[in-house]
C-alpha cells in the first residue's frame, strides 16, 4: 500500500510542506534559542524531587526533567490556564512570530492546528485524584486545549483542529498529517505543537516495568538502565511553498516525505528484529527518493531502555554505512529526558535548525561507550557547511508498535 506521500511525490516535484517557525518550551530553556544553546553544553542530571503525589511509602521514583519551576498554571490573555496550556500556548507564540505570520495573515488564508500528545492535560485529573476529588471530563479531560487553543493565543484557527495520541510517536504523526494536509490543498497552514508533562500516573507504570533508569537518560551508553521522563511544548509552524514565498523569512527545511509501520508485536516492546523499525525507515527513504548515503543526520528514538536501543542500533547499522564520516547519530534524551508525545517533535525541532544553520551539537553523555552500539556518535559540534543538500531523518517509536520516521532537507531540494 503506497503511503499518501509517494502518491504526492509521484505528480509532483514540490515538497509536502515547509517549515517557517519554530516553539520551544523545554527543561533546559523557555525558547528555541536556550534549547538550542543547551544541546552544545553537558546535560544536566535530572530533578530529584521532580514528581508530587506518591504516597510517603510508595517507592516509585521521583526524579524527572522537569521544566522551571516558574512554569506554573496562570493566566493567559485573560484566561486561567494549566501548566500545560501555558507552555502550549509559549510555544504557539514563539513559533507564528518566528515566521512572521502575523504579517500574512488574512481572511484567506485557513491555518489549522493539530496537536501531538501521549497523555495530554493530565496535571489536573491527577491533582485532583490525590487529593479525593473525581475529575469532571467537561472541565478536566486532556484534550480541553483543542476547545480553549484560539482563546488562549488569539489566534483564529480556521483549519482542521485534532489531536494525535499514539503515544510516544504522537508528534511525529502530527507532523506528517499536518503536511499532508497541506500538500493536499485542504489548507493553507498547520500549527503543529506536541507536548506532555510530568506524569505521576505514567511514572508508575514504568517503575512497575522496570523501565527507569535510577540515575539518568543515558541511550545507548552501556551502563542505560531505562529512560527517564521529560516535560516540554515544541511547535512548528508549517506552510505550502506558495505561502512560504509571501515570507520575508528563508524556511528552516522542507519536510519531504515519511515512513510509518506498525507491527503490533507487542503492548510495550518491539519486534525484536527491528524489522518494522526499518520498514518506516526504508519508506521514508523511498518516498522521498533518496538513498540512505544521501542522509547526513539520524535522529533516533534512544530512550535508554537497554532492548529498545540495541534493536534501533542494529537496524541502522544494517540500512546505513555508519563508517562514512558523513553520517552522524545524534540522541537529544539525555538533555531533556523522555518527553513522551513531545519528543519526536523536539527532534524534529533540532533537526530544522541544523539544517538551517548547517551545524548540529555533539553527544556528550555517553560515559561508557557500548561496544555492541557502534554508532557514529559525533563527539564535537558537526559542520554540514560543505554538504550540497542537508538531508535529516528523525525516528519515533510507540507502544503498540506504532513506528514513523520522516524525511527533513534543505529547502529547494528534492
Amino acid at each position: 500500500m503506497r503511503e499518501t506521500s509517494q502518491l504526492h511525490d509521484l505528480v509532483s516535484t514540490e515538497p509536502l510542506a515547509m517549515v517557517v517557525g519554530l516553539g520551544a518550551v523545554s527543561p533546559i530553556g523557555d525558547c528555541v534559542a536556550e534549547f538550542w544553546d543547551a544541546l552544545f553544553q553537558q546535560p544536566a542530571d535530572p530533578t530529584v524531587e521532580a514528581i508530587a503525589g506518591f504516597p510517603e511509602q510508595d517507592q516509585t521514583p521521583r526524579h524527572a526533567y522537569a521544566m522551571p519551576a516558574h512554569h506554573v498554571g496562570c493566566e493567559v490573555r485573560g484566561c486561567q490556564a494549566s501548566r500545560f496550556e501555558s507552555i502550549v500556548a509559549g510555544a504557539i507564540e514563539e513559533a507564528l512570530a518566528d515566521a512572521g505570520w502575523d504579517d500574512v495573515a488574512d481572511e484567506h488564508l485557513v491555518l489549522g492546528f493539530v496537536l501531538g500528545t501521549a497523555a495530554g492535560d493530565t496535571e489536573i485529573a491527577e491533582s485532583l485524584r490525590c487529593g479525593g476529588g473525581v475529575p469532571r471530563f467537561a472541565e478536566h479531560n486532556s484534550y480541553r486545549l483543542l476547545d480553549r487553543v484560539g482563546e488562549l493565543t488569539g489566534r483564529d484557527f480556521s483549519g482542521p483542529m485534532f489531536a494525535m495520541s499514539n503515544a510516544c510517536s504522537a508528534g511525529l504523526y502530527a507532523l506528517t498529517q499536518a503536511a499532508e494536509l497541506i500538500a493536499s490543498g485542504s489548507v493553507d497552514a498547520m500549527c503543529v505543537v506536541s507536548a506532555d508533562v510530568l506524569s505521576r500516573v505514567t511514572q508508575a507504570s514504568f517503575h512497575r516495568m522496570t523501565a527507569l533508569d535510577p540515575e539518568r537518560c543515558r541511550p545507548f551508553d552501556a551502563d542505560r538502565q531505562g529512560t527517564v521522563f521529560g516535560e516540554g511544548a515544541a511547535a512548528m509552524l508549517l506552510v505550502s511553498p506558495a505561502v512560504a514565498k509571501r515570507l520575508e523569512r528563508r524556511a528552516y527545511c522542507q519536510v519531504r516525505a515519511y515512513g510509518a509501520s506498525c507491527d503490533a508485536f507487542h503492548p510495550t516492546s518491539p519486534q525484536p528484529q527491528g524489522r518494522d523499525i526499518g520498514l518506516a525507515i526504508k519508506r521514508a527513504l523511498e518516498n522521498g527518493r533518496v538513498s540512505s548515503e544521501q542522509i547526513q543526520l539520524m535522529f533516533p528514538h534512544g530512550t535508554g531502555t537497554p532492548m529498545n536501543d540495541r534493536i534501533e542500533s542494529d537496524m541502522i547499522e544494517q540500512l546505513f554505512d555508519c563508517s562514512a564520516d558523513d553520517f552522524h547519530v545524534l540522541p537529544i534524551k539525555a538533555h531533556i529526558g523522555h518527553c513522551a508525545g513531545a519528543s519526536g517533535n523536539f527532534a524534529a525541532l533540532v533537526a530544522a535548525k541544523a539544517i538551517s544553520l548547517r551545524t548540529a551539537p555533539p553527544t556528550l553523555h555517553i560515559r561508557v561507550p557500548d561496544p555492541d552500539l557502534p554508532l557514529p556518535f559525533p563527539k564535537t559540534a558537526i559542520s554540514l557547511a560543505q554538504a550540497p543538500a542537508v538531508r535529516v531523518l528523525v525516528n519515533a517509536y510507540a507502544f503498540g508498535g506504532s513506528n514513523i520516521s520522516i524525511l527533513l532537507e534543505a529547502p529547494g531540494h528534492g
